[in-house]
């Protein structure tokens, strides 16, 4: 998946769910019930009935008061097609001289056609089906604290009231053991895979190799959660926080990363009201999540078929403030003496320590020994010294410590902070030396094809002599990938500053591998000095920001859980804005509980309707269908080594033409790039001419290009036309990306450059 839109696949998911139709819908009901065979039960057609109601309020996002008036038309509806059924069969019958068989038919058509939402009318009823017949798992409502009593008013009398704060947990287990019982994700389960050379997941790091659990058990259950809160309104003046929530997530790392990046992969566990998350505390909040944790790890959960699946907490995903609040570090990073969750630095010598073995790392025994510290009455003094504010309840999680299991993340490091803040000085630098100006630069941010999310024009107003940077992580992230091209035919070459900028490019282009070598890991932390270095000599003014501290910490980092891309939140970011959506389909009297309810049903209404969770969905554009047989002999021999389907006959063989596709974030039009191959660091491209498939193979025809060479100014490939062409499996390009060409906007450098997201092993 492409790193660069992996903000954009949510929306994509979104407009996908909110463009289909209603007629859509109710076709996929009908096409259903064809299939239905002729010994079907009333018990069948109800659950269809169900089905179809779970898709109503899911898939479409309805009320239930318009699921009720569907309801009630379609009752209406079936009634008046028996009683047309029942006219004309006893108008057929009227010539025959056995009277008796008009009665006889008119009494069996009676029947015929039952109420087929009988027992579904009210939402007591659906939910209490969903419950007894499918994979639902039904939110419980937990208390945080002891009732209180508030004041109530009823017309113009006030009376106390007993209440008590609540959150809702949805029970680990019984999530397990409903997805569990999907064939496909429990294949995903029972086939582990590692990789001894390079390092592709969570199961290649030390910290699954070191693990109590995971090291004796490969099909173990590997669960990485989530924390973070959401605004699920946009709220001015005294009403902000009013309705924000925190929510925890999890997924399963045993499912591979590609099909890691859809919302089905992700299952809510605890969501509540952020005020009284921190009235109550983080650790009341996470109590029942942890309990079920051990449980896991130690008895493990049983699932339809009677297997046991034993799982442990793997990791704890979160921006800088989640991951200091559920581990029990100070929150306040930027006025901590200590700022990091991995080491002892403290914030005034951040800017000295160029590797993390300058560093004294914090270990889980020191860490318990600092802990306990903070019971006696010096508890302000060992607070402040050791930057922990007590001993989190992830610290009961068997094989967990949070100073290990809480990785950094390079979303909200990089993108949303040094990348920003090297920009904005360095544009400062720029605009000062004449290289050009904020407005020339925003021009050519308009008319620049950017293949990821499109960054928004720079202000040109300066704040204490620095642009600001208004750029969301993915925004950031194409703006970072671009830069070389956009501006560097303005900056000479050799310029320390820009060579410091592109410092930057590499790091990015290395943190963002789906799969990375222990050489590269290396070379990570020679850049990480070598920028830290840069970054105080070229601007000595500027303060050298906790974020840009944390990145001494990726290499070792990356040998403990693997690619940073797989623990990075910006997927995880993606999922809020769908549980966003589910908080706005009804009042805000209990915004909680409609979350963990609404992505329940949803939860429940997929899993009864796919058949796989961890399949790649493809979209196509308008397709043109030809017959094989009309088609080039160089076509014919394509599909015939590749098609995964024997082809007899291709006189009757169909195969159809596409302008583009679009697979998981990623779309593929005519005229964009692919990389066709990659040995010994010498890429080859292809140019899509056209798109041809034949039911699962997907064949390219594309123009070749080779690389000429690396251009260090641009941080792209010079690439050049072959005069060549070929067809090739799209299942064999060589990372599933697509590539954009640009050129220069320089007029006396006429060269076509191809830039890849991120470095490709060889």
């Amino acid at each position: 998946m492409s790193e660069r839109e992996l903000f954009a696949v949510a929306e994509t998911e979104a407009n996908q769910e909110e463009s289909d139709t209603l007629e859509q819908s109710t076709a996929s009901i009908v096409s259903t019930a064809t299939n239905i065979p002729p010994d079907a039960t009333c018990d069948d057609i109800q659950k269809l009935s169900a089905k179809f109601i779970l898709h109503l309020s899911q898939q479409h996002h309805l009320s239930q008061s318009a699921i009720s008036d569907i309801i009630e038309g379609f009752q209406n509806y079936s009634k008046y097609i028996v009683a047309s059924v029942s006219s004309l069969i006893s108008t057929r019958m009227q010539g025959l001289t056995t009277q008796d068989i008009a009665s006889q038919v008119c009494h069996i058509s009676d029947g015929a056609i039952p109420n087929v939402f009988a027992g579904l009318e009210t939402k007591y009823l659906q939910d209490k089906y969903y419950m007894e017949n499918f994979t639902y798992v039904e939110p419980q409502e937990l208390s945080f604290g002891s009732p209180f009593y508030s004041s109530q008013f009823t017309g113009a009398k006030r009376r106390l009231v007993q209440r008590t704060d609540n959150f809702y947990y949805i029970p680990l287990l019984e999530t397990l053991r409903s997805i569990l019982s999907n064939a496909s994700l429990l294949n995903e389960i029972v086939s582990p895979r590692s990789d001894s050379h390079h390092l592709h997941d969570f199961c290649d790091g030390v910290v699954f190799a070191t693990h109590p659990l995971f090291s004796t058990d490969k099909q173990a259950l590997q669960i990485v959660a989530y924390f973070d809160e959401l605004e699920v309104t946009n709220p001015l003046g005294s009403y902000i926080s009013k309705h924000k929530l925190g929510c925890v997530f999890f997924f399963l790392a045993n499912i591979r990363p590609r099909f890691r990046s859809t919302y089905l992969s992700s299952y809510l566990v605890s969501v509540a009201k952020s005020e009284d998350i921190n009235h109550y505390g983080i650790d009341n909040f996470l109590s029942p999540f942890v309990n079920d944790l051990k449980t896991l790890y130690l008895d493990g959960v049983t699932t339809s078929d009677g297997a046991v699946f034993k799982g442990a907490l793997l990791a704890f995903l979160g921006d800088n403030l989640a991951s200091h609040l559920i581990g029990g570090f100070k929150e306040g990073i930027s006025f901590a003496l200590r700022i990091c969750r991995s080491c002892m630095i403290t914030n005034e010598s951040s800017g000295e320590c160029l590797s993390e073995h300058q560093c004294t790392l914090r270990t889980p025994e020191a860490h318990e020994y600092q802990c306990l510290s903070l019971d006696g009455p010096l508890y302000s003094h060992y607070s402040t010294l050791y930057g922990i504010n007590r001993r989190s309840i992830l610290e009961d999680v068997p094989g967990f410590s949070v100073v290990t299991n809480l990785p950094h993340d390079i979303m909200h490091d990089i993108y949303e902070g040094v990348a920003k803040k090297e920009l904005s000085l360095f544009l400062t630098y720029c605009t000062s030396h004449g290289y050009f100006t904020i407005d020339e630069l925003n021009k050519r941010i308009q008319h620049y094809d950017f293949n990821g999310s499109r960054p928004t024009l720079i202000d040109t107003t300066q704040h204490a002599n620095e642009f600001k940077i208004r750029q969301s992580a993915s925004q950031m992230l194409s703006l970072l990938q671009e830069i070389p091209l956009l501006i560097g035919d303005t900056i000479p070459y050799n310029d320390e500053y820009y060579h410091s900028l592109l410092i930057l490019t590499k790091i990015s282009a290395i943190v963002l591998c789906p799969v990375i070598s222990h050489d590269l890991i290396s070379y990570l932390e020679i850049l990480v000095e070598e920028k830290i270095t840069c970054f105080k000599d070229l601007y000595p003014s500027a303060t050298i920001i906790p974020k840009m501290h944390y990145m001494v910490h990726y290499a070792s980092q990356l040998r403990r859980f693997g690619p940073l891309i797989n623990t990075w939140t910006m997927r995880c970011e993606a999922k809020l804005s769908f549980i966003k959506r589910c908080s706005q389909r009804s009042n805000f009297k209990n915004v909680p509980k409609t979350v963990a309810k609404a992505h329940q049903l949803w939860l429940c209404y997929k899993l009864e309707s796919c058949n796989s969770v961890v399949s790649i969905d493809f979209e196509f554009g308008k397709k043109v269908e030809t017959i094989l047989a009309f088609e080039s002999t160089d076509i014919q021999n394509a599909f015939r080594r590749t098609c995964t389907c024997t082809i007899t006959h291709i006189e009757s063989t169909i195969i159809a033409r596409y302008k583009w596709f679009r697979l998981q974030s990623n779309i593929y039009k005519i005229g964009m790039f692919v990389l066709t191959r990659f040995d010994d660091f010498e890429p080859q491209f292809g140019k899509i001419l056209d798109i041809i498939v034949l039911q699962d193979t997907i064949i390219l025809h594309v123009d070749v290009y080779n690389a000429i060479y690396f251009d260090e100014h641009y941080m792209s490939y010079s690439v050049n036309y072959t005069n060549s062409s070929c067809y090739i499996n799209f299942n064999d390009i060589v990372i599933p990306e697509s590539l954009l060409p640009h050129t220069s906007f320089s007029q006396s450098n006429n060269s076509l450059y191809v830039s890849l997201p991120y470095c490709v092993l060889t």
